[in-house]
């Protein structure tokens, strides 16, 4: 079994055993420098924008609740870092297809900033519970991350009790089912970058 194999097997097992995974280098790190230069160049263009709660059409900003600014990726992106980047989603993917089952077809991403301040209140990734979104998938970019910064995610359990507290840092991917596992973004204090997706 090969390195990424083994990663992605280290996927399945923790999701089985509680219900989530937290992977250390999921990603190359040649793959995680050029998203940061990638991001950097978005915020110096002014491309991301106040991320909107809702289905798409409906969506609508309250940053009472929600906010982050995000820029979504396209289908087939031209960034040479974020297509290495979904090759390696894609590798998941079908792993978890095969020995799982889980009928994976797609996946949907994008860039996510958390300035000071920002936050993202308890929700469930699965809007409506149409069980469209089976993954949340979120890895992030915070190099020197130091403790304290704010910005965690915390994982709920099925009573709605805090089970987890999870850092962001860099190079680090959580993985969890969309439609199961209520979670937040606690707000952040230094500001805070990450991908964050879903497999479909």
């Amino acid at each position: 079994m090969d390195l990424a194999a083994q990663r992605f097997e280290r996927v399945v097992e923790q999701i089985l055993e509680q219900d989530r995974a937290i992977i250390e280098g999921l990603f190359p790190d040649q793959i995680l420098a050029a998203l940061i230069d990638r991001l950097a160049h978005l915020r110096e263009e002014d491309a991301l924008r106040p991320a909107a709660i809702g289905a798409a059409g409906q969506a609508v900003v309250h940053t009472e609740i929600r906010s982050d600014c995000i820029k979504w990726w396209p289908d087939e992106p031209e960034h040479p870092a974020q297509r290495a980047f979904l090759d390696v989603v894609g590798d998941l993917s079908d792993y978890l297809n095969r020995t799982c089952y889980t009928g994976i077809r797609r996946s949907e991403f994008l860039f996510a900033v958390y300035p000071p301040g920002a936050h993202y209140e308890r929700h469930v990734d699965d809007f409506q519970h149409k069980n469209a979104r089976k993954f949340s998938v979120i890895t992030y970019l915070n190099r020197e991350w130091v403790p304290g910064r704010g910005g965690e995610l915390v994982l709920y359990d099925a009573k709605g009790e805090p089970r987890e507290t999870i850092e962001p840092i860099y190079g680090r991917t959580v993985i969890f089912p969309s439609p199961d596992v209520e979670h937040e973004v606690l707000p952040a204090i230094a500001e805070r970058w990450s991908i964050t997706g879903w497999l479909r």
